[in-house]
């Protein structure tokens, strides 16, 4: 075929293979852009997003944490109490009373540190 404007020999059709090329290279770099942007939309609310469930774990394992912490001292307050009336105490009714507050508040720490493993698992998730 000629080309009526220039004379020059081309083959059938190579105008139509330089139009769908030029397009399909337009459309690839109009979706390569798409995406980045799509990329940089998406990631932006996700990382928010992220940020903000960290954050609240956080703070509710900060506040497990404190919560735990007050637990602790009560029990350990009140078996110092116990270990001293025993050791001073001259009643028996007095010192069964302190040993009984001593297991009951034993229990209780057992309870605490279970508890306490289960909060430590969750800074390791």
């Amino acid at each position: 075929m000629t080309n009526i404007q220039s004379g020059e020999q081309r083959r059938p059709g190579s105008w139509k293979v330089a139009m769908v090329a030029a397009a399909m290279g337009m459309a690839a770099s109009a979706f390569a852009g798409a995406v980045q942007r799509g990329r940089r939309e998406c990631e932006v609310p996700s990382a928010a997003a992220q940020l903000a469930a960290l954050r609240e774990r956080m703070a509710l394992q900060a506040l497990a944490a404190r919560q735990l912490d007050h637990d602790l001292r009560a029990p350990v307050g009140a078996m110092a109490v116990a270990l001293e009336l025993m050791g001073s105490a001259d009643d028996d009714a007095l010192r069964q009373e302190a040993l009984q507050v001593l297991v009951r508040q034993v229990a209780r720490m057992n309870t605490l540190t279970q508890r306490l493993h289960e909060i430590s698992r969750d800074f390791n998730e």
